[in-house]
């Protein structure tokens, strides 16, 4: 097999006439002995390449994604908030890199991988003080919920998207495009965890994309249909095309006896029309939606947003209104609630204790302008 290999790599530079880069390339070897492994080196004359290696940017990995292999992104999000610290960035300057920069640095890790908790929230927490402190290692005292900052303008947020929910989105697209199987790699992926009735296997397996893969057929499983056509691609027991549910889940059965059901929908196709059991009652369902629309919770929208973030405005003033409307101004009662001991009075009547609500609305001086 591996004479053949190496015969192919030379019968291919010969064909597009061009030299396949001994410097550039590596070769990967399992658990083989010593001598093959030496004998498979100066067959194809690369060298040999060992794990975590990076590939277009991305950290390859064998066996769990643990938090020491993402570390470094972690590191490179904090010293890119870092270069920005010295500058004179206002609240909505900040926010903008935030939404464009900094979250979009690790996304093609996240699109592989499952991230550990622990990293999204340390990455989380590094792009929220930045927003609020603009230094990514100090917390700011009274500030919105990091969950109603990611929501979009019209819900009361500021449309920035949490790793949270970054990583879901991308494994929700990895996990489509593996259940298509239309690549190689799903394919293999596929065989490697499903048995050959197309159940996935109980024990376990090490591979460093299938966690990720698994984690996200929940998510996408109400939101991914199959579109009917011949047929020969959709298991017709496994594969959600009839309901909401694949066909499984309807009926109870034991493991032993739907080893033996394979059936693909072509299978009850004829020319004349559909040729179903007359007992299974089918609807067609083809439904795919947006991932990260479909998977992020929601909240009502506010009546507010469109005065807010008018083109017309400031972004400094839209800042400032945003903050004022979530109730988020650093107040002399929200100082308090902190339990921060401070004397809580309006600098302009002198009269009652200081709040965004006495200062914009009951104050007579603001009744004024």
């Amino acid at each position: 097999m591996f004479k053949k290999s190496a015969q192919s790599t030379s019968k291919l530079s010969t064909c597009v006439r061009q030299m396949v880069s001994i410097e550039k390339n590596k070769i990967f070897i399992g658990h083989i002995p010593h001598y093959r492994r030496n004998e498979v080196i100066d067959m194809f004359g690369f060298r040999e390449g060992g794990f975590p290696e990076t590939y277009l940017g991305i950290p390859l990995v064998q066996g769990q994604v643990t938090k020491n292999t993402k570390t470094p992104l972690l590191d490179k999000i904090r010293k890119r908030a870092n270069s920005w610290n010295g500058r004179m960035l206002s609240f909505q300057g900040r926010v903008v890199l935030a939404k464009f920069i900094l979250t979009s640095i690790p996304i093609y890790n996240m699109a592989i991988y499952k991230w550990p908790q622990t990293l999204i929230k340390e990455g989380d927490a590094i792009i929220r003080n930045f927003i609020w402190t603009r230094d990514p290692t100090k917390r700011k005292g009274i500030t919105l919920r990091w969950e109603k900052l990611c929501k979009p303008v019209k819900e009361g947020g500021l449309g920035i998207r949490s790793l949270k929910d970054v990583n879901n989105a991308m494994l929700c697209k990895l996990n489509w495009i593996f259940m298509r199987r239309e690549e190689p790699w799903a394919q293999m992926i596929y065989a490697k965890f499903h048995t050959k009735s197309g159940d996935m296997i109980k024990y376990h397996k090490s591979s460093s994309v299938w966690p990720g893969i698994k984690f996200a057929k929940p998510i996408t499983k109400p939101f991914i249909g199959w579109i009917i056509g011949n047929g020969k691609k959709i298991n017709f027991w496994r594969d959600t095309w009839a309901t909401s549910i694949p066909l499984r889940e309807h009926i109870d059965l034991p493991n032993h006896l739907w080893k033996l059901c394979t059936a693909k929908v072509s299978d009850f196709i004829n020319p004349d029309g559909w040729n179903f059991p007359t007992d299974i009652s089918l609807a067609l369902l083809a439904m795919v939606k947006n991932a990260f629309e479909s998977t992020r919770d929601r909240l009502d929208t506010d009546w507010w947003w469109k005065y807010t973030w008018l083109q017309c405005l400031h972004p400094g003033l839209s800042g400032f209104a945003w903050k004022l409307m979530n109730q988020i101004l650093p107040t002399g009662d929200l100082i308090q609630r902190k339990g921060i001991q401070l004397v809580s009075i309006c600098n302009h009547c002198g009269l009652i204790a200081e709040s965004a609500n006495h200062l914009f609305f009951e104050c007579n001086v603001a009744k004024v302008i």
